[in-house]
């Protein structure tokens, strides 16, 4: 049971969150700037028979009459606002049976505590009959006639004359404000009656007669309590006083005036509590006008927030095409721009101006008139940005396809060199237009364009009539059969002398020379030696012609051995020498260890900077082609790789153990390659080279 109860509370609790939920949802959009709901807003729920309601005051004004059966929605039909708003009011605001009963009670309690002495007083002074009905009045008008019909009340009101006028009496005086408050007491009690029976047909009207009469029967009684009218029953203790009277008993103190005043604050209360007709009236006024100017509101605001929205976005259309001209000014002359940007901005103002006057009907259709000039715009500005973002391009890969037919290039082939001269002097020419000439006219860029794309393809030839050059140097059988040759010498002398970096350098091409000569010598004696014992044991006979003939035999094989070792030398010592791109790109490729070495001996700030952040870019490419990459850095006497610092020298003695790329400043670029004895490729640069880093682009 209490399972169910506690469930029953949650589902309740769930039902009132959800709903003020939706209220907030609901209400928020239409309140004014400046407002805030938790403190600007009241809700008043109305649980009704046929639906349940919400009253929204915002500001303290009744502003939302919304049915909360479902969805929220207004209502906004003055005849159902008062319909529903009387049958809210009838749950909780009109006054319940009991409470009626308990006035009614309070009330009755102080007509009970009036007793017998009041209305002897009455009576003695004529203002009731001995039944309790009034009887007559005293007023100045009739000179207090009740007093005079009665022969005791006359007597003691001519005993206390003080002057010839009978209302100078204070009996008089007291009695005629006894007349006026008895009065005033039996008008309002049938008031009361009447009123308060009348409660459930028309509820704020009569309870507000109802608090009226009490109020005025509360004020006449107070009355009967002060001067004149208590001195006619108060009483001291002596008893010939001439203030004390002595006529009438107190009645005044047998009053229930708490029940009274009980009753007085019942109908205040109840009074209070219950709208009058005219507060209705006025509420069901400000819910349909508050609910129709909030709702105009929103909308107003709404088609103002999606207006500014979009003017927002025609306003970044039209700076996106402004920053665009700008930068189409710095490099190609137009006259077409300045005029349509003009344009622009004019529609724009005449777009915001219909805007502010809610004018949104015209103002969409000139936005897209706008739309169409700013979209014809846009692509004009880019085309021709794009003509000059080509000329850029074809720029830089010129230059790039420049570098690299220079690296397949040999010294000493002065027909290329000079192509190339010729082709680098043009360009440089181009670049000099590009930097100083510009804004340029479109025609003008696109001639570059032209220009700088027959100088990629010029040199892309010269690269691959190169390169095929080089790759038939790289499998000439002699140069091949050189590299083990080479490869063994330097194997056995570095079983008996260690060879450094520098020895290889300087002199292997003279120690691979010493080797084949005694090579040589050895390959000679030993064919000696086997032929001489194969004439000792007399398998060879050598007679004078066959001793001649040998003796030919081995001076042709003697000269054959001098001239093979001489050509070996000689490929030898030609491979020795710097060679080109070729060569070492064949040695590159066939590698997965490369060796990168950052020269940054005695160089700081932005020289020091740009080779280093060439050397990443490199490890980064490097590292793309699946090449494990072993990095060197060297400042002065010092080699850092690996997190390990060694000496420069340490370093060199390991480096041509794979193929290595060497970045290091020069006032000249050039490249310069050794793939015999060292494997190399030496980068020389400024600090623009090694910025742009064009090592990159040719190594894929």
């Amino acid at each position: 049971m209490r399972k169910g109860i506690l469930l029953l509370s949650l589902l309740l609790v769930a039902s009132i969150s959800q709903a003020q939920f939706n209220i907030t949802n609901f209400t928020i959009p239409y309140l004014y700037k400046g407002e805030n709901y938790s403190t600007n807003v009241q809700v008043f729920n109305a649980v009704l028979s046929y639906g349940n309601y919400s009253i929204v005051m915002i500001s303290s004004k009744y502003t939302f009459l919304l049915n909360m059966s479902g969805n929220a929605s207004f209502v906004e039909d003055p005849g159902q606002i008062s319909v529903i708003l009387g049958d809210y009011y009838k749950i909780v605001a009109y006054p319940k049976k009991s409470e009626l009963d308990n006035l009614n009670s309070s009330f009755n309690f102080f007509l009970s505590s009036r007793g017998p002495n009041e209305l002897e007083c009455r009576v003695i002074t004529g203002l009731a009959k001995p039944d309790g009905s009034p009887y007559l009045t005293c007023t100045v008008d009739n000179t207090c006639e009740s007093c005079r019909s009665v022969p005791v009340c006359h007597d003691y009101m001519a005993h206390t004359l003080t002057s010839p006028d009978p209302m100078s009496s204070p009996l008089a005086q007291a009695t005629m404000g006894m007349s006026y408050n008895f009065g005033i007491i039996y008008s309002n009690t049938s008031k009361f009656e009447n009123n308060l029976a009348n409660v459930n047909s028309d509820v704020s009207s009569s309870l507000t007669a109802v608090r009226d009469s009490l109020t005025s029967i509360q004020s006449a009684v107070n009355d009967l309590g002060v001067l004149p009218v208590s001195k006619i029953y108060e009483r001291y203790s002596i008893t010939h006083s001439q203030d004390a009277l002595e006529f009438c008993k107190d009645f005044y103190s047998s009053y229930n005036l708490s029940a009274l005043n009980n009753a007085v604050q019942m109908a205040n209360s109840l009074s209070s509590r219950v709208p009058t007709q005219s507060m209705i009236a006025d509420q069901i006024a400000s819910i349909a006008n508050n609910t129709w100017e909030r709702k105009l509101n929103r909308t107003v605001r709404e088609q103002r927030e999606a207006f500014d929205a979009e003017y927002s976005a025609w306003l970044a259309i039209k700076n996106n095409i402004t920053a665009k001209a700008n930068e189409l000014r710095l490099h190609i002359r137009d006259n077409q721009t300045s005029g349509k940007l003009s344009e622009l901005d004019s529609m724009l103002v005449s777009i915001r101006q219909l805007g502010d006057a809610r004018n949104y009907s015209k103002a969409e259709l000139l936005a897209q008139n706008f739309s169409q000039t700013a979209n014809a715009m846009d692509s004009y500005i880019s085309g021709l940005l794009a003509s000059y973002d080509a000329m850029v391009t074809a720029n830089s890969s010129s230059s790039d396809a420049l570098f690299e037919a220079e690296l397949y290039v040999e010294p000493d082939n002065i027909v290329a060199e000079s192509r190339l001269e010729d082709m680098n002097t043009q360009k440089a020419s181009i670049e000099f237009t590009i930097y100083n000439e510009s804004p340029m006219l479109i025609s003008q860029v696109n001639n570059l364009t032209d220009q700088l794309n027959d100088i990629r393809l010029s040199a892309n030839s010269i690269r691959d009539e190169e390169a095929v050059a080089s790759s038939q140097q790289v499998n000439n059988l002699l140069a091949v059969v050189a590299k083990p040759v080479v490869s063994l010498s330097l194997s056995i002398i570095k079983s008996f002398v260690p060879l450094s970096y520098a020895d290889k350098e300087k002199d292997a091409p003279t120690i691979i020379g010493v080797l084949l000569v005694i090579l040589d010598i050895i390959v000679f004696i030993a064919v000696l030696a086997v032929f001489f014992y194969l004439v000792r044991s007399r398998k060879i006979e050598l007679h004078r012609l066959a001793k001649l003939l040998w003796a030919f035999i081995f001076a042709f094989f003697l000269l054959l051995l001098v001239l093979g070792s001489l050509t070996i030398y000689n490929v030898v010592d030609m491979q020795s020498h710097p060679t080109t791109f070729g060569p070492f790109i064949s040695e590159f490729r066939g590698s997965n260890r490369i060796g990168l070495v950052a020269d940054l001996t005695n160089l700081n700030g932005t020289v020091r900077e740009s080779i280093t952040n060439c050397s990443s870019k490199i490890a980064s490419k490097l590292e793309s082609l699946s090449k494990s990459v072993i990095y060197y850095k060297f400042d002065n006497d010092t080699c850092i790789t690996q997190n390990n610092t060694l000496s420069r020298s340490s370093c060199l003695d390991v480096i041509d153990v794979n193929p290595a790329l060497i970045l290091q400043n020069g006032v000249e670029n050039k490249a310069t390659f050794n793939v015999f004895y060292t494997k190399k490729a030496v980068f020389e640069g400024d600090e623009k080279f090694f910025w742009e880093c064009p090592v990159t682009k040719v190594l894929g």
